[in-house]
């Protein structure tokens, strides 16, 4: 074993041969039942060997020996260990994205930093890492999550997104440092030029599991607003759809509060503004006018009293019963019966109902 761990340390020449066999061994090592439980009395050395490799070596199997090594050896490493991996991946995504910005990167630096992001995220996603090493884990990734601030400068923003939904999902929780960053994601939005993709689903987990303190956050409300405008005005239709979707999430994730109060007729202004554009097809228009009902299910009297004010209640009414057979999909059906139930129950009713 301390053969194959030091001849993966030669990287040039004859010996790049050499190398490249030892990975090949060692892989088929950790994967063999009957070898790979040998091992265990040597991880101390094994590691101490692989955080020197990962900072150097080029071959692209060595990542992917990596990634088998922290999957099978979970129950062994987690603690000490697997933390001094974690730190030495997340070194060398700092390396490489470093040589990138100053020019000096290397032929395979892009794909040596995504694999050294794969490594990470196979940590992130293992269960028994995640029940002990939370907090240690969010320490480490510090470094990674920085490059968020300035998503424009870097080309791994979907794996930061993956990272942070699921360093939220498996704490249930919304740490101090997840807010910062969620601070910064308009920047990845426009970068985007609009387009949402991936942070949609990231932004949902901090709804689902930071709701009462997101409700309490003003700044982030109006982050969350911005990012419902970038999104909705893209003359794309898919991703207009993605802002629609992210402007309903808003109003039913802080239903029961008035949080939104002060955005409200904001939203509402920015939603009578896409429906009035030209391009404008059926899934749009659906979309759009899910963001009404759910902003009846907000809080249906002040929305009612929008509509009134802009004379749009009989119109969108007349609308929404036009299109009743189209909302095919469940939640579509849902927020139909739900924002009509609500608008209806309204103390009062305008003339126009």
């Amino acid at each position: 074993m301390e053969f194959l761990i030091e001849g993966i340390g030669h990287t040039e020449g004859i010996d790049e041969v050499v190398a490249r066999g030892c990975v090949d061994t060692i892989a088929i090592v950790v994967t063999d039942h009957d070898v790979a439980p040998r091992l265990k009395l040597y991880l101390d050395y094994i590691v101490h060997k692989l955080v020197g490799l990962i900072d150097t070596v080029t071959f692209l199997n060595f990542f992917d020996f990596m990634n088998d090594f922290v999957k099978l050896f979970s129950k062994e490493l987690c603690g000490p260990l697997i933390e001094t991996l974690m730190q030495a991946a997340v070194s060398r995504v700092w390396k490489e994205q470093q040589a990138k910005a100053s020019g000096t990167q290397t032929d395979n630096s892009s794909i040596v930093l995504d694999k050294c992001c794969t490594i990470l995220r196979i940590c992130v996603d293992n269960n028994i890492y995640m029940s002990v090493m939370q907090d240690k884990f969010e320490e480490c990734l510090h470094p990674i999550f920085q490059f968020i601030s300035e998503p424009a400068q870097i080309s791994f923003e979907d794996e930061i997104l993956y990272l942070v939904k699921i360093m939220i999902r498996k704490r249930k929780a919304v740490s101090p440092v997840m807010w910062q960053i969620f601070d910064h994601f308009p920047k990845v939005v426009a970068k985007s030029k609009g387009q949402l993709g991936d942070l949609l689903d990231t932004i949902n987990s901090y709804m689902i599991y930071g709701k009462q303190e997101f409700a309490q956050r003003e700044s982030a409300i109006r982050v969350y607003a911005q990012i419902v405008e970038q999104a909705m005005f893209t003359n794309k239709i898919a991703s207009d759809c993605e802002g629609a979707v992210a402007c309903q999430l808003l109003f039913q994730s802080l239903a029961g509060t008035q949080s939104l109060n002060p955005f409200m007729e904001a939203l509402l202004d920015l939603t009578a503004r896409r429906m009035q554009l030209d391009l404008l097809p059926l899934e749009l228009k659906k979309h759009l006018l899910g963001i009404f009902m759910a902003a009846m299910y907000y809080n249906a009297p002040p929305t009612l009293q929008y509509l009134e004010n802009h004379g749009m209640t009989g119109s969108l009414v007349e609308e929404m019963c036009s299109l009743r057979a189209k909302f095919s999909a469940e939640y579509e059906k849902r927020f139909f019966i739900i924002g009509v139930s609500k608008m209806l129950m309204s103390p009062t009713l305008p003339a126009s109902l």
